[in-house]
């Protein structure tokens, strides 16, 4: 099967999207992770005035046109994994400047961590001290246009950071939200539970990449996560940050926080991504939702929705399956 028709059988792409993702994996497979690690920039520490400093990658193509941030998913930080995926996220847009945020740092790191105050903020379900960092930073580099996109928790993070970017002397031309998390409420328990399902077939969407780099990067994220004794996911919620964020991604939030940013700016355009099976972004929860949103904006082009048919949570793994999801969504 070629790459062209592994990709569609997840979805009907536009076959400009499946024949640029399907190129790109082409090259890929033919490098090693080294190749393309150095191919990236090296991650900064940006320490605003009054707000915690965080980890950033910014990648700067030569003559971009387009900004987007891509929000991370819950206590993710930017391990050789990730990098990949922002590698083969950039290598698909050559003319876009993509730039990622911890969130709000990684495991083994130091940056990124959230005063108390911030952390009862987001208990209760307001995520802005998460995204006061990235917009601080956003006008350091004198950028004001700018794509907002996330997957998980990182969706959800990308609506608030839509929401509020008037505030910040910023404005969003389009908001690609894929597997948000925040679209039901559910207790940390049920949270947790639909993660742990949401893993289910991480394997099978890694394996379908068939790419020897990514495997390789994967690696040396898992290596340098074991070192540190105890499994992930219990490392993250050891930090006061990261179980404030777990908690208010228990508020269905999303919904009031896409609203939102659709009555404030008449321009905005969004995509909301989500895959048929998950355990986590629910079919049933969204496409319930949606109709009052329509309701509300009767234009549909403004909230346009992608269903990856049977797809699960993990589906972001397969790098290429992410990539199209992002280049079919960005177009108009």
């Amino acid at each position: 099967m070629s790459e062209i028709e592994r990709l569609r059988a997840y979805h009907p792409f536009d076959e400009d999207v499946l024949e640029t993702v399907s190129k790109l994996a082409e090259v890929q497979r033919r490098c090693s992770w080294n190749s393309i690690a150095r191919s990236l920039p090296d991650k900064t520490i940006y320490a605003p005035d009054n707000s915690s400093p965080i980890e950033v990658l910014d990648i700067v193509q030569s003559d971009y046109e387009s900004t987007q941030v891509y929000h991370l998913p819950f206590g993710y930080g930017l391990d050789a994994s990730m990098k990949m995926r922002l590698a083969t996220l950039a290598a698909a847009q050559p003319s876009t400047r993509l730039i990622a945020i911890s969130d709000p740092c990684g495991i083994g790191r130091g940056k990124g961590r959230l005063p108390k105050k911030d952390c009862q903020a987001l208990a209760k379900g307001n995520m802005r001290p998460v995204v006061e960092p990235l917009f601080r930073y956003l006008n350091s580099q004198k950028l004001s246009n700018v794509v907002q996109l996330g997957y998980s928790s990182g969706a959800d993070k990308a609506a608030m950071a839509t929401f509020y970017a008037e505030h910040y002397d910023q404005s969003v031309p389009k908001g690609i939200f894929m597997e948000p998390v925040s679209v039901t409420p559910r207790s940390l328990i049920d949270l947790a539970l639909a993660f742990k399902a949401g893993a289910k077939g991480r394997s099978d969407y890694i394996k379908a990449t068939n790419c020897p780099a990514y495997f390789e990067a994967r690696k040396l994220a898992k290596e340098q996560k074991k070192a540190y004794g105890l499994p992930v996911h219990v490392l993250k919620l050891l930090r006061m940050s990261n179980l404030a964020i777990a908690n208010s991604l228990t508020y269905p939030v999303f919904w009031p926080y896409l609203s939102g940013a659709l009555d404030q700016n008449s321009n905005l355009k969004t995509d909301l991504v989500w895959g048929s099976q998950s355990s986590v972004s629910r079919d049933k929860s969204i496409k319930h939702q949606l109709r009052k949103t329509n309701r509300l904006y009767p234009n549909l082009n403004r909230v346009r929705t992608m269903v990856i048919d049977g797809a699960k949570h993990a589906m972001s793994e397969d790098i290429y399956l992410l990539s199209a999801m992002v280049l079919q969504s960005i177009k108009d």
